[in-house]
């Protein structure tokens, strides 16, 4: 055999390695925590709150502050327009709201949690709401059961009767309000009851716009296991299309003695915020891992081509091909 046609087949055979580790798949990085993202996890972004919050949050699927417009602040994300009581459901107030959202929330927790108002009074704005031409939502609830139960399943009962659009269905949840503020594997489970029977009920989309194990009961670490349980349900449950956590604010907190804050006085996250912001909820108190670098070539491709230069490398050797050719 010639040199060189000894020196073509060395080349052939490198050339077929490579080939050969270029099919063979690379594992595809894991999304780490800190660039997880949610089409449902969305920001209550209350007052008093800051621009220093938000931007600490990121990106957020939807943003909602009891009013009919963001305030100023700018979001990262949309917004969507509310009239939390009737003594906001002005002409003005509810120009704003078509100009700044396509969606609307209406009364806040009218079964007495801030409000005490009547299914018939509720009912007497819905044919304005529905001119707005928004996706209209429900009354938000305290939860789904007992008094609120009922006046929520009068209000839609009432709503379907009269021929009357309800493209959505709000509701809240808090531990302490069904008696476990400091029982969060129990509160989880009684809140997943209650979206599924709310859901199986009136089979309509449900946007979760407060929920926590305690705003003052319980503490920071039982909200966290709270969390932990329920924020991997909630991204599963095909009929939940938003969730927003409360409190946000730690001046709320602060004032309130709160057990349940996602940000500190200066806006930075807590544990929660960073849990909440970023959908990773570790069992231990630390923060979220920073993003991984990513993983080298596959092992088999690396050992593919450790092979090969090996015999290769014998090959050349074999047939003497490294040596300087005579002339």
């Amino acid at each position: 055999m010639g040199r060189l046609h000894k020196l073509g087949t060395f080349l052939i055979i490198g050339v077929i390695a490579l080939s050969a580790c270029a099919f063979i798949a690379v594992p595809t990085p894991k999304k780490t925590a800190a660039s997880s993202s949610s089409s449902k996890r969305a920001l209550l972004a209350n007052a008093p709150v800051d621009q220093t919050m938000i931007n600490n949050f990121g990106p957020m699927s939807m943003y909602y502050s009891y009013g009919p417009t963001p305030g100023g602040l700018q979001l990262n994300g949309p917004f969507t327009a509310m009239i939390d009581s009737p003594q906001g459901m002005t002409s003005a107030n509810l120009a704003a709201a078509k100009a700044s959202s396509d969606t609307f929330l209406s009364f806040n927790e009218p079964d007495g949690g801030t409000q005490v108002l009547s299914v018939s009074d509720a009912l007497s704005y819905w044919p304005t709401l529905e001119n707005l031409g928004m996706r209209l939502g429900a009354p938000a609830l305290s939860h789904y059961a007992g008094a609120s139960k009922a006046w929520l399943d009068s209000f839609m009962s009432q709503a379907v009767s009269a021929g009357y659009r309800v493209d959505f269905i709000p509701i809240h949840f808090y531990g302490e309000n069904v008696g476990m503020g400091s029982d969060p594997q129990g509160a989880a489970a009684e809140f997943i009851r209650q979206l599924n029977e709310l859901h199986n009920n009136w089979g309509r989309p449900i946007w979760v716009t407060e929920f926590a194990l305690g705003m003052t009961t319980g503490s920071p670490a039982l909200n966290l296991q709270f969390m932990q349980i329920v924020l991997p349900q909630l991204e599963q449950m095909p009929f939940v299309e938003k969730y927003m956590w409360w409190p946000t604010t730690y001046t709320f907190c602060q004032s309130s003695g709160g057990t349940g804050c996602l940000t500190y006085q200066d806006g930075s996250l807590t544990t929660l915020g960073l849990c909440y912001r970023d959908g990773f909820c570790s069992s231990s108190s630390s923060p979220p891992p920073s993003p991984q670098p990513a993983p080298a070539p596959s092992s088999s491709c690396t050992n593919l081509w450790d092979s090969t230069k090996a015999v290769t490398a014998s090959f050349g050797a074999s047939f003497n091909l490294f040596s300087p050719l005579s002339t």
